[in-house]
């Protein structure tokens, strides 16, 4: 699947529904497990999940914690960046076909 604007168009659109399940449920869900498994099928060359709501972390700093463990908020900052980092895995064969394996850090947004 591509974007609306490429010049393929769009092949394929699902969508993913439920009930009782929030909506940072449903596009997890999309990301991580529905996503990955589409991508792992011979042709499919593109899955792009939109819509739901993302999960994402909040930092509330306490200027007062910072002075008793003599942080700044740069290296609070810096390690928040550290700590969300994607990388590679490397790959491995899987009947002469080679698999790429990334880890994916969590998408974080913070305020400081």
């Amino acid at each position: 699947m591509g974007p609306i604007s490429s010049v393929m168009g769009q092949i394929m659109l699902i969508g993913v529904t439920a009930d009782s399940t929030p909506a940072s449920d449903l596009r997890t869900l999309a990301d991580f497990t529905i996503r990955r498994r589409l991508m792992s099928i011979k042709g499919v060359s593109q899955v792009i999940p939109i819509g739901g709501e993302r999960l994402q972390y909040q930092v509330l700093l306490s200027t007062q914690r910072l002075k008793q463990y003599n942080l700044s908020i740069d290296a609070v900052d810096a390690a928040l960046r550290q700590s969300n980092l994607n990388s590679t895995g490397g790959f491995f064969d899987r009947h002469g076909s080679e698999v790429l394996i990334r880890n994916l850090g969590v998408q974080m947004t913070w305020t400081i």
